[in-house]
């Protein structure tokens, strides 16, 4: 910089440059602001992923250093007064008594965003349990805890079993996904709302999944706004049909056993009609896989396991897993992974179980194409995302109201939770008519 001196001093040049230096690093030292703090703490580098418990609040967190957490996919349907929370603890009373660990608060809907959260007058030393707390209702939308996955902790709260059965463990059929960079990634809690993929089926019906390329497995997820009356059904149709997409197909139907109760089974379509019985008495139509080969073989060609089910805020979640190759092959298709395959889904009524047909099953879905059912091609390997925040429901209060006859009892009855958690639900609950109050 060459500058010019008078007897006043610098010349307006020589100010004019100083000026536009001061601007050039003026960033340099606001982006620089954190660079104090240190990275002593063994959580530093842990990457978890947040339990959903209401508003539809997933996302994972990665603890950057002793200063701060960065927010990745993180979705949630805003409160009233809510704050990122901190825990010695995942009960009942160690949640109600937490406290707000920074001043940012969540103050709208958030939809697949990433973020950098500062700890304000706390450090991970006083934090076991990491979550999102609404202070206006005493409301857990959701937590993790920050303790090794395998580390005994009384205060069982919230685990990646918690939703509407006991399923079996995700911690042991979790795919974990590949991270960005070649960097080894330090995992915490998994959790079973959150997956590697997604793709929009309709509005109101997303299929979810996360391929694991060791074990040769997916994980799928079936997340709709639907009742706890109606069925999720995706599968992948007869390699080389180009009509009838639906014949042949190898599909999965998910659902609710009692309102409350998650499954998953395989169906093979044998005809376009509800699942029967033909005069030789065979199986025939939307079937599941063991009626085709009799009653007792359920376990020789149900190749999906159920890992967990939930229906939170109107949204029903069903994960399951099945092998890429499987080993039915009278009535599975083989997935493969580089290869884009015809899948088809729908979305229908669940009919019951009566004297004729024992069994849940599902019933016509109706129409319009692209509404209750559809088709596309899809290739597993490919990394999508096309979910961007959580689902807009309308039918959230259905089912909450329950029909009493002039003269016909009321059964109550007490049973576990399963539904509520706001705030973090008692053991117990009353049930009126078989149905959680």
């Amino acid at each position: 910089v060459v500058s010019r001196f008078t007897r006043t001093g610098f010349s307006m040049d020589a100010v004019y440059m100083a000026s536009l230096l001061c601007l050039m690093l003026l960033p340099m030292v606001v982006s620089g602001s954190g660079s104090n703090c240190t990275s002593s703490s063994p959580l530093v580098g842990l990457t978890a992923e947040i339990g959903m418990r209401q508003h539809q609040l997933r996302g994972q967190i990665h603890i950057v250093d002793d200063c701060s957490f960065r927010v990745a996919k993180f979705d949630m349907i805003a409160g009233q007064d809510v704050y990122w929370w901190g825990a010695q603890g995942q009960d009942f009373e160690n949640l109600t008594n937490g406290f707000v660990i920074s001043a940012d608060k969540l103050n709208r809907t958030y939809r697949n965003e990433t973020f950098i959260v500062t700890l304000a007058n706390y450090t991970w030393d006083d934090i076991r349990v990491l979550g999102v707390w609404d202070r206006a209702l005493d409301s857990d939308f959701g937590h993790v805890s920050l303790l090794p996955p395998n580390t005994s902790d009384l205060d069982t709260g919230l685990d990646i079993n918690d939703g509407l059965s006991p399923a079996p463990s995700p911690q042991l059929s979790f795919p974990a996904p590949s991270p960005d960079s070649g960097s080894a990634v330090k995992w915490g809690i998994r959790q079973p709302t959150m997956f590697a993929n997604c793709i929009v089926l309709t509005p109101n019906y997303r299929l979810r999944w996360t391929h694991d390329r060791e074990s040769q497995t997916i994980d799928l997820g079936l997340e709709a706004a639907v009742t706890d009356m109606q069925y999720m059904a995706f599968g992948w149709a007869n390699p080389g049909s180009t009509s009838y997409l639906m014949l042949h197909a190898d599909v999965v139907v998910g659902g609710f056993k009692d309102r409350a109760t998650p499954f998953v089974e395989d169906y093979y379509i044998t005809k376009y009609s509800q699942c029967s019985w033909d005069k030789n008495t065979q199986a025939i139509g939307v079937c599941p896989d063991f009626l085709y080969l009799g009653s007792g073989n359920d376990s020789l060609v149900n190749n999906s396991m159920l890992i967990h089910g939930q229906r939170l805020d109107g949204v029903a979640l069903i994960r399951y897993q099945r092998p890429l190759e499987s080993s039915d092959l009278q009535f599975d298709v083989s997935i493969n992974a580089t290869d884009s395959m015809k899948v088809i889904w729908s979305v229908g009524p669940l009919k019951q179980p009566d004297s004729l047909r024992p069994l849940y099953l599902p019933g016509n879905h109706g129409g319009p194409m692209g509404v209750t059912y559809g088709h596309l091609d899809l290739n597993i390997s490919d990394k999508i995302d096309q979910c961007t925040g959580p689902l807009e429901v309308s039918n959230q209060d259905e089912g909450d109201l329950i029909v009493a006859d002039i003269r016909s009892p009321i059964v109550v009855t007490t049973g576990f939770a399963m539904h509520y958690p706001n705030p973090p639900n008692p053991d117990k609950v009353l049930f009126l008519k078989q149905f959680e109050a």
